[in-house]
């Protein structure tokens, strides 16, 4: 899955949604996360934190992260990401005219 997200978004919750999204099966670890998205550990905690009181991810346990699959604006996410990937940004954006 590819996302560009953080191309409409330039910031870093956009950034570790995309993470998230990419990787919605597995836990993520806190450090690997902000080496992915490559942030300090201030901006990506309290981005996580963020995302985590929207529902959108699920602390499993100190420091370790999954993607919400059961939330609605997880899901939202999830349809969002499936347009684009699968026709296409330009033909997403043709279909809207």
């Amino acid at each position: 899955m590819t996302l560009i997200m953080h191309e409409i978004f330039p910031c870093v919750v956009a950034k570790i949604i995309e993470v998230i999204l990419e990787n919605y099966n597995e836990e993520l670890i806190l450090g690997d996360i902000m080496r992915m998205v490559d942030t300090n550990l201030r901006e990506t905690k309290r981005c996580l934190y963020n995302l985590e009181e929207k529902g959108i991810v699920v602390k499993v346990r100190n420091n370790v992260y999954t993607f919400n699959k059961d939330n609605y604006l997880s899901k939202a996410l999830i349809l969002f990401e499936h347009e684009i990937v699968s026709k296409g940004l330009e033909k997403a954006i043709k279909e809207m005219d």
